[in-house]
C-alpha cells in the first residue's frame, strides 16, 4: 500500500502540472489521461492489468499488477485534486508572482504550489485512505493482501467469520487514524491560514470542483 501511495502522489503531481501546462499537446494528453482513468472502475483496471498485459508480452508479479492499477486510478484522481488546490488560490497570488518577474513555472514552484499544498493535504489523505481500502481488491488476482490472508487463515482454522472481523477491525483502526490525522491537518490549516480545504469524495465532486474553479 505504501508503494502505491507514493507512486500515486507522484503521478498525481505530474498529471496536475501537465494539465496546467502552457503547451497544448501536453495539456491535452494529461487531460485525456485523467478523464479516462479516473472514470475507470478500479476492479476492472486490476483485472485488465492482470489479464491483458501478459498478452502484450508484459510479465509482472501479481503485486506489480495490483500497484499499477491502483496508481493509474488514484494518480488520476489525485492529479485533479492537486489542480483544484492550485486553482483555489486567489488570483492575486499568481498576478503578484508575475509582477515580480517570475515566469510561469517559477511562480508555480515558488509561490503557488507551496501555498496550495497546505489546502490539499486533507483531501490527499482522504484519497490515500480510499487507496488503502482498494488494496483489498487484490484478492481477485490471487494476491495475498490482508483480506485474502485473513480468509486463508480463517479457512485453515475453521473460523472464517472471526478472521474477517479481525481484518475489518484492522482496516477500521488504520483508516480511522488516517481520518483523524486529515481532520487535524484541516483544522490546523484553517486556523493558521483562514482557508478552506479541498473536499473531494468522488469523480462527480472532482468535476464540480474543477468546473467551479476553472
Amino acid at each position: 500500500a505504501l508503494v502505491a501511495m507514493v507512486l500515486a502522489v507522484a503521478s498525481g503531481v505530474i498529471l496536475a502540472l501537465g494539465k496546467m501546462s502552457l503547451t497544448p499537446p501536453i495539456r491535452w494528453a494529461a487531460t485525456a489521461w485523467i478523464e479516462f482513468f479516473r472514470g475507470f472502475p478500479v476492479l476492472l483496471l486490476i483485472l485488465f492489468s492482470f489479464n491483458g498485459l501478459p498478452k502484450l508480452g508484459i510479465e509482472l508479479s501479481r503485486f506489480s499488477y495490483l500497484v499499477l492499477a491502483l496508481v493509474l486510478y488514484n494518480g488520476a484522481v489525485l492529479g485533479e485534486i492537486f489542480r483544484a488546490g492550485i486553482l483555489s488560490l486567489d488570483s492575486g497570488q499568481r498576478e503578484a508572482a508575475f509582477a515580480l518577474g517570475l515566469r510561469y513555472w517559477a511562480a508555480m514552484r515558488l509561490v503557488l504550489i507551496p501555498q496550495a499544498m497546505r489546502r490539499m493535504v486533507p483531501a490527499i489523505v482522504s484519497q490515500l485512505i480510499t487507496l488503502l481500502k482498494d488494496t483489498s481488491l487484490g484478492f481477485v488476482v490471487g494476491f495475498e493482501e490482508l483480506l485474502r490472508r485473513g480468509r486463508i487463515n480463517g479457512e485453515f482454522g475453521g473460523n472464517v467469520l472471526q478472521s474477517y472481523v479481525v481484518v475489518a477491525l484492522m482496516f477500521i483502526a488504520v483508516n480511522f487514524t488516517l481520518s483523524r490525522i486529515a481532520r487535524r491537518l484541516e483544522v490546523r490549516q484553517r486556523r493558521r491560514l483562514s482557508a478552506g480545504s479541498i473536499q473531494v469524495a468522488g469523480v462527480e465532486d472532482l468535476a464540480a470542483v474543477s468546473g467551479r474553479l476553472s
